[in-house]
């Protein structure tokens, strides 16, 4: 019995491969750059219908999968603006900042919150709002009456206009006109005015001059503390520091010496220049101007020339450095040398 003898593939002449490989990319709506065959994993240079350059080895092309990287971005980015549109709603970054980036948006409603952009695009929304047409479907759609009782009972009022769900913070104003945020569900499980609580109670009566210690304490920092009653130093009050951040801590932390935490973050967050200094140690360079987080490329340069873009964390905390000299220290190939301008 004969057996069919097995086919053997024509082996492609390097004119031919690169016809193909040329081929490949125009019915991508690519134009391939490289003048001339060096091998199918030879990395050659394509250029995008949208006029972006980029390098692809052949094997990669040939397959099928490669795909501009800038464009894939930029429809991400277009995804992600489209989407926050069609929601109402507004992006305060001045621009998109990747996917996996937080960026701070607001809704239709005014709420504010931060989320990672892969997110919205995903169809997540704005959370406040999300919460209060859970808790409508949940059987509460009286639970702004219910708050308003609950205070009445008090001999307060609820100063809240929109009901956002039991574990959402509203204003609250007790008979003695002393104001303050609370949740929901701790009023209705019969929590109060702690002023009110510490009068009655608490060390205020212990030390009249408590206000006066703490905002003495915050002129000290060129700070102010916005409250005007001393309810104990275990209490929570309002504080402003010099650059306008506000925020609420408890008053033995502030006579022990705390303040303004987002100023001491900024102070200890790194900065371009401290960037440019670890590029300096490594005979190098930071070609970008500003430092925008710990996770934002930014833009290198070594001493051979190569440039790149790595996040400050992969090179000021993982070591890492030029990707190109990397690649320089493995292979001993001339002519996979030369990509990185190095004689072989």
């Amino acid at each position: 019995m004969e057996h069919d003898a097995p086919i053997r593939r024509k082996r492609l002449s390097a004119d031919e491969a690169f016809k193909r490989l040329a081929d490949e990319a125009a019915g991508r709506g690519m134009t391939l750059l490289s003048p001339h065959w060096q091998g199918s994993r030879h990395e050659y240079l394509f250029r995008c219908m949208h006029g972006h350059e980029f390098g692809r080895k052949a094997t990669i092309m040939l397959r099928g999968t490669a795909t501009c990287l800038e464009c894939v971005r930029d429809g991400v980015q277009r995804r992600f603006l489209s989407t926050i549109e069609q929601q109402g709603f507004v992006n305060l970054e001045p621009e998109f900042l990747g996917l996996t980036v937080r960026h701070r948006l607001t809704c239709r409603l005014g709420h504010e919150w931060a989320t990672e952009a892969r997110k919205i695009v995903e169809g997540t929304g704005c959370p406040t709002c999300v919460a209060l047409q859970s808790s409508m479907r949940q059987g509460f759609p009286d639970g702004l009456e219910r708050l308003y009782a609950v205070a009445a009972a008090q001999g307060g009022k609820c100063l809240a206009d929109t009901y956002q769900g039991m574990k959402a913070r509203y204003l609250w104003e007790c008979a003695n006109r002393h104001r303050w945020r609370a949740t929901g569900g701790k009023v209705t499980n019969g929590g109060w005015c702690r002023m009110c609580f510490a009068r009655r109670n608490g060390d205020a009566s212990r030390c009249p001059d408590g206000l006066a210690r703490l905002k003495a304490v915050a002129a000290a920092h060129d700070g102010q503390c916005l409250d005007d009653v001393y309810i104990g130093r275990a209490s929570k009050y309002r504080f402003r520091c010099a650059n306008g951040h506000e925020w609420t801590t408890y008053g033995h932390l502030v006579l022990a010496g705390t303040w303004c935490r987002l100023c001491a973050n900024r102070r200890r967050m790194p900065t371009i220049e401290r960037m440019q200094q670890i590029a300096q140690g490594r005979g190098g360079r930071c070609l970008s101007e500003e430092y925008l987080g710990n996770k934002i490329k930014l833009t290198w340069e070594c001493s051979r020339g190569h440039v790149w873009r790595s996040a400050p964390n992969t090179v000021a905390n993982c070591g890492a450095w030029c990707p190109s000299c990397a690649r320089l220290r493995l292979t001993f190939d001339p002519l996979k040398r030369k990509r990185y301008d190095v004689d072989g």
